[in-house]
């Protein structure tokens, strides 16, 4: 009996530590996070133009169609060929007058880099090697910020959504700064 006793203990301690283990597979810090890149440029750096035009078209090297939607909220909407980003107006009493609410990426000729790993819409999921695992109800992989990196983002409004069809990968988001 104590043998039983003892082994179950020993399996739900290995189920706990492997439960706890995955859990870390999916978080960024705040460095990594800011310095994803989209087709080589980071996160951050998306960020710092400020929603601006000119800025946005130099640094990724091409025209982008551009919009300024008023309704409900000021938004900027930048797209080009399969990589829409769209920009909010800030709330925060920052020198900047917009930041990012949303990149979205659906074409296979737009790269995403997170730790090192470059992926596109169209690999397969099994280019993200082990550093990423399938977490949510729909197979989808979400890599959250670690809430312990940071005081002010929160892993529930910063996140990278990388969408899954058949172990294909269909269309990566990556929300807020």
């Amino acid at each position: 009996m104590k043998k039983i006793i003892l082994n179950s203990a020993i399996q739900l301690l290995f189920l706990f530590s492997l439960s706890c283990t995955s859990q870390t597979f999916n978080l960024l810090t705040y460095q990594e996070y800011v310095n994803i890149k989209i087709d080589g440029v980071t996160f951050l750096n998306i960020n710092n133009t400020n929603a601006d035009i000119t800025q946005m078209n130099s640094i990724f090297n091409r025209t982008f169609g551009y919009e300024v939607i008023e309704i409900p909220d000021s938004y900027k909407r930048f797209s080009k060929d399969g990589l829409n980003i769209t920009f909010l107006k800030s709330s925060q009493g920052t020198n900047q007058n917009y930041e990012i609410a949303e990149i979205e990426v659906i074409s296979p000729d737009i790269s995403v880099e997170i730790k090192g790993v470059l992926f596109k819409v169209g690999d397969t999921v099994s280019v993200l090697g082990s550093n990423f695992v399938t977490n949510s109800e729909s197979g989808d992989i979400i890599i959250k910020i670690n809430p312990n990196s940071n005081t002010f983002f929160t892993p529930e409004e910063n996140y990278v959504l990388v969408e899954l069809t058949n172990s294909i990968i269909t269309k990566i988001s990556l929300q807020g700064l």
